[in-house]
């Protein structure tokens, strides 16, 4: 699939939020070193930062997905992403543009995708043969002792948190446990 930032419009075919040239200049303003990445790279990362941020919060973005059957309220396959969205408030109260994808989430993209090009966003988690997750585990030659650490609750985290990047987007984001009508 190419390169295809969305526009706006809802493209079918967008992958990523944000262009290469946008990111460049966005940690060009924070002197943050991306140098030693091409641009083939980047745009690898871009689209892995969309993908991530889509994915984390799809049930969680405010509004609804501008391509909707009205009739029936179904999204329809035309808009790949989650952006443009209809019916989303600011925070500050005023309603969104529905033709643009928002600052928040370009500013975000920037900080996922940054990460992406050196780490993977949503790793697989560590898990025993019971599939609980391991958070740590120490083993001791003689005497033999092992120790192993779970995951509180013996339940995986479902996406890893970025505290800058997601504190971007939290006036965009319903908190978890809450729906959107």
């Amino acid at each position: 699939m190419a390169f295809t930032v969305e526009d706006g419009t809802g493209l079918a075919a967008a992958n990523a939020y944000v262009s290469v040239a946008d990111f460049k200049a966005y940690h060009d303003d924070r002197l943050n070193d991306y140098s030693a990445f091409t641009d083939p790279q980047i745009e690898d990362a871009i689209v892995k930062g969309t993908d991530y941020m889509d994915r984390r919060y799809r049930n969680r973005f405010i509004g609804r997905r501008k391509e909707v059957d009205r009739s029936t309220t179904a999204t329809t396959p035309a808009q790949r992403l989650e952006w443009p969205r209809i019916a989303a408030v600011h925070p500050s109260g005023a309603l969104m543009n529905e033709d643009v994808v928002p600052i928040e989430v370009e500013e975000a993209c920037y900080e996922y995708s940054f990460r992406a090009l050196t780490i993977t966003l949503a790793p697989d988690p560590t898990v025993n043969a019971a599939n609980v997750p391991v958070t740590g585990e120490r083993v001791k030659v003689g005497p033999i002792e092992t120790e192993t650490q779970f995951a509180e609750g013996g339940v995986p985290f479902e996406f890893r948190t970025y505290p800058e990047a997601d504190a971007i987007l939290r006036g965009i984001v319903l908190p978890k446990g809450r729906a959107f009508r």
